[in-house]
């Protein structure tokens, strides 16, 4: 019987690995004992307010933790 290579990381295909929502990724870095900061929290209830794509939210992220001057 012949082999199959089956892969869903290639063009045209679904893509491979899935999206976490919030609370499941808090469910699963609270086993690891990582727990989100007052500020992460609010700032991620600030972009479900406000109605941010996902590229608008890492530009956020990541000014928001970028040395200021």
């Amino acid at each position: 019987m012949a082999s199959r290579n089956r892969r869903t990381d290639t063009i045209g295909s679904r893509p491979a690995g899935f999206i976490v929502g919030r609370a499941a990724f808090e469910a699963i870095s609270a086993v690891d004992g990582i727990h989100s900061g007052t500020a992460s929290r609010a700032r991620a209830a600030d972009f479900e307010r406000r109605g941010l794509s996902a590229e608008e939210r890492r530009r956020e992220i990541i000014g928001a933790h970028r040395p200021q001057g």
